[in-house]
């Protein structure tokens, strides 16, 4: 394996190579550790191969060209099995010694996180591709959260017509309250419960500038196309409701930004000369140049916190990757010790151009004219009042 770092303001480079076989050894460590949703193994043990394998991706693969980045954000395009991983989850020093070395505080670990921010493209040619400016018409955010009582104690094999798997799609409490934190920080189109139909979104999704999708997201690992995300079902029409990954390709969307707030959505199989395939490519294919993704099962109530967080730092208009990141740190740093794992916070990663969101109108802009109208009016009475 080998890595290539340049900057082009000092036209420098530099190539570092290893044993592939060593960096993806590591990943695997790294990634078991981040993935697991049940947490009996929340031990020492577990806790040094995270600390120890994050360490050693960093020293292997940041460390030999930081001193070319250090005062520059970062753009990873990742090859191969690097692409399952997030880069921010790094440690830049060790905590074999020392104070963390003998507890388990995930919360004050030296992440990477809180020195860059870190965005990923898929290739140099779609990072630096010409972005055609959106229509000025399009300044809303559409948010869809679909409700599952109506299959909740349906297999997922029946709904999906495969025979591996055994899994149920369970009510998700949480996307309910997460689509509402956004419209209340932008104006926004909502469609909850059974209005969040695949139907709709297929009409509605060309006229908006954000895309947030929080629902169920089935990956299949064996055919990428069919991976899907899982809208209203109705049970009269079982060919509604899933979005296969093929067929976002036969969609033309204009937004400047989709946000797949579900499992899985940056995951998927890895083919060779493509990379992975995943729900976040078909997006970009459809014409969206930026895309939030997860690269493991996300927890409904964590990410409802991360994604108000999200959208409140892009309402004061940073950058994508900076709004994730400080997102992030807000959350660690206000959550609990459990919660402070980073299963909880880490998997989401933004791919493409960083630039903060455009020619869309903020909901907080509204409310204080509002605000400074009512209060012109109570001060008025209050001044006709004593004339009088």
């Amino acid at each position: 394996m080998i890595i290539f770092a340049a900057t082009k303001e000092k036209q420098t480079f530099r190539v570092v190579e290893f044993p592939e076989e060593e960096i993806n050894e590591l990943i695997s460590v790294m990634r078991n550790n981040l993935q697991v949703e049940e947490f009996v193994n929340f031990d020492k043990k577990s806790y040094r191969q995270y600390t120890d394998a994050s360490h050693q991706l960093y020293k292997k693969l940041l460390k030999p060209v930081w001193e070319m980045t250090e005062e520059r954000d970062l753009v990873i395009i990742p090859d191969g099995m690097l692409g399952y991983i997030p880069f921010k989850l790094f440690l830049t020093d060790s905590v074999n010694t020392g104070s963390l070395a003998d507890k388990m505080d995930y919360k004050n670990l030296p992440y990477l996180l809180k020195k860059k921010t870190i965005s990923y493209a898929y290739s140099s040619t779609l990072l630096f591709s010409d972005i055609k400016e959106k229509t000025p018409d399009r300044k809303r955010v559409l948010a869809m959260a679909p409700s599952y009582e109506n299959i909740s104690n349906t297999p997922v094999d029946s709904i999906f017509n495969r025979r591996q798997g055994g899994e149920i799609l369970l009510p998700i409490p949480g996307i309910s309250t997460e689509v509402k934190n956004i419209s209340n920080t932008y104006k926004s189109t909502v469609f909850r419960d059974t209005l969040a139909t695949e139907k709709t979104f297929k009409r509605e999704a060309p006229e908006y500038s954000v895309l947030h999708l929080a629902m169920h997201a089935i990956v299949d690992d064996e055919n990428p196309m069919y991976s899907k995300l899982v809208f209203y079902q109705d049970s009269a029409n079982k060919n509604q409701g899933l979005l296969n990954t093929y067929e976002l390709f036969e969609l033309s969307l204009s937004a400047e930004m989709a946000v797949l707030s579900a499992c899985n959505t940056g995951y998927g199989k890895l083919q060779r000369g493509e990379g992975i395939m995943s729900l976040a490519r078909g997006f970009l294919y459809a014409g969206v140049p930026n895309v939030v993704m997860t690269l493991w099962p996300i927890e409904d109530e964590s990410t409802s916190k991360i994604m108000n967080l999200f959208y409140k730092e892009l309402a004061k208009g940073k950058e994508k990757d900076e709004a994730l990141r400080q997102a992030k740190l807000r959350f660690l740093e206000n959550t609990d010790m459990l919660n402070a794992h980073p299963h909880f916070w880490g998997s989401f990663v933004t791919i493409g151009p960083d630039t903060p969101i455009k020619n869309i109108n903020k909901k907080t802009d509204t409310v204080y004219w509002i605000g400074g109208v009512l209060l012109l009016i109570a001060v008025g009475g209050i001044i006709i009042r004593r004339f009088r």
